[in-house]
């Protein structure tokens, strides 16, 4: 079951059953759709039936139907966490011709908040008292921070090797809204909120486009690439009392994804989307749960739990932003899996750029900057479906494909910072697999063997292990030893053919459970029924 955002209403699943919202006072309203049901003796099966209805009845598409955003292919670093709201375009800079001097590849940014003009002005909230809140004074930087201002920046930053750069902005451009003199900048009309005596987008389809349109154009015009939309929440703040909350959400977010699209601008859309996901046709990228927090055990271990269950529905919508994360975080080796298993954008936020873990990036990234990942994302096996790896005793296990061979990546994530023992089973697997002979083998183990039943795990807290599992009938290649997913480092021409896409150590498994190793350099083509020259 899900709830749904559908015009003229918006509905929620609570502990006290469904609530439905109108946002003001009617005597009656149209039909509206409050809720998906579907039903399967399967649960991933009734899920996916599930999100295929929810995608009948809402403006929502599957994320099959959908582009594929820009950012997927290579790493990405973010301003937030290193800056957070002293962000200025020369430590954007620094850090960016650092990392390149030590051999990462940046392939896209991310501008956090921080880099506004803007002014600060104190409301009165019924029942809150007295909230700061933060207005956007123009479309154009902090002078100051920017001092030459987007357009020369960002020329900057693509010349050091970066191919796209993102602005972040809120869903009403800032977090109170926006000034007159931003109405005039844009030449568009504004909705004047009683609640903050500011600018904030009109809820009529027609006046919102023509804001969206104003300020994508503009960000086109300095070069960016896509935007990052947070604080989406708020449209249901922004109509509520004079407005039907689903046909204002609808009406804000159609609006704004037509104005990204037709003006080539893509979207990275970040927290509190809550019903506005219902209205995602177009945008294909979303952050699925809380902030990352850097340096906090028990965050980092909740993240991957919000994270993981959340792709269980989220998935077929939308590809899932697991958020950035620092390097020399003492989670950082989750962190890298996580997203590698995420299926959607991996970046980092590191400032420190001496102490940047380049060789556990280099685990996820390719020669050419491309990083690697799964198939598709991963979801939590059958068997902590209904248990909570953070109390139960469990590892969190979350499966997929990498080019083709079932993975499984297993976290110690237990709220008690135990090690704990927990196995690995083919029929707790989300996804039917040939079972045949299979063969496993354990990336940062380096070990593996002939399958008998189960793969038995004991992990330390915060660390993870990933495993692969093929069925194989004489001998196969796996991939590359050095990367978090070794398929991924390669190219199948035939099971017994492959090309390197970098220079390594291939795995090459026999039925027998036998692990060999054969150098290879980049672009190499390897046949397994030529003449053996593998080392044990």
């Amino acid at each position: 079951m899900a709830s749904v955002s559908s015009s003229p209403t918006i509905s929620y699943i609570t502990s006290e059953g469904i609530k439905v919202f109108i946002g003001k006072e009617v005597n009656k309203i149209s039909k509206s759709w409050i809720l998906a049901v579907a039903e399967d003796d399967d649960p991933y099966r009734a899920v996916k039936k599930l999100m295929r209805v929810f995608t009948r009845v809402t403006c929502c598409k599957l994320r099959s139907q959908k582009h594929r955003p820009l950012i997927m292919d290579g790493l990405g670093w973010c301003s937030w966490n290193a800056f957070t709201y002293d962000v200025t375009a020369e430590g954007v800079v620094n850090i960016l011709t650092e990392l390149k001097r030590r051999g990462v590849k940046v392939k896209w940014v991310i501008i956090d908040d921080g880099w506004q003009d803007e002014v600060k002005t104190k409301v009165k909230v019924p029942r809150v008292a007295e909230w700061m809140v933060r207005v956007l004074n123009s479309i154009k930087p902090d002078e100051k921070k920017f001092p030459n201002g987007f357009s020369s920046f960002v020329k900057k930053i693509k010349s050091i090797g970066v191919d796209f750069v993102g602005l972040w902005h809120t869903i009403n451009l800032h977090w109170g809204g926006f000034s007159e003199k931003v109405c005039k900048e844009l030449n568009v009309k504004g909705l004047l909120s009683p609640l903050t005596d500011t600018y904030q987008p009109p809820l009529n389809l027609v006046d919102a486009l023509k804001l969206y349109s104003a300020f994508a154009s503009y960000l086109k015009e300095e070069g960016f690439d896509f935007v990052k939309v947070d604080n989406q929440w708020v449209v249901q703040a922004l109509a509520y009392g004079s407005a039907f909350l689903g046909s204002a959400s609808r009406a804000i977010e159609m609006a704004l994804q037509s104005a990204l699209s037709h003006t080539g601008l893509d979207i990275l859309n970040c927290m509190a989307a809550l019903d506005n996901y219902s209205n995602y046709f177009w945008s294909n990228v979303m952050r699925i749960s809380m902030d990352y927090v850097p340096f906090w055990r028990d965050g980092a271990k909740l993240h991957a739990i919000y994270s993981a269950y959340n792709t269980i529905f989220l998935n077929h919508i939308v590809y899932p932003d697991y958020d950035m994360w620092v390097t020399y975080d003492e989670a950082s080796k989750l962190h890298a899996v996580l997203r590698a298993f995420s299926g959607g954008p991996i970046y980092i936020t590191d400032r420190e750029i001496e102490k940047t873990d380049v060789e556990l990036l280099n685990m996820l990234m390719l020669p050419d900057g491309d990083v690697i990942r799964v198939d598709f994302p991963a979801i939590p096996t059958r068997d902590i479906l209904f248990k909570n790896p953070y109390t139960s005793g469990k590892l969190l296990k979350l499966a997929s494909r990498a080019n083709g061979v079932p993975a499984v990546a297993a976290f110690n994530v237990s709220k008690k910072d135990e090690e704990l023992e927990d196995t690995i089973e083919l029929d707790d697997l989300p996804f039917k697999i040939d079972e045949e002979n299979v063969i496993y083998y354990m990336v940062f183990a380096r070990k593996g063997g002939k399958l008998d039943n189960e793969v038995k795990l004991r992990l330390k807290p915060l660390d993870c292990e990933i495993v692969l599992l093929k069925s194989v009938k004489d001998r196969y290649p796996l991939g590359l030893e050095d990367f978090i997913l070794p398929p991924c480092a390669i190219s199948y021409v035939t099971p017994s053919i492959i090309m390197s896409k970098a220079a390594g150590k291939l795995i090459i498994v026999d039925k027998d459970g036998n692990i060999s190793l054969r150098d290879v350099k980049r672009d190499e083509i390897v046949d397994l029924g030529a003449s053996n020259t593998d080392t044990p």
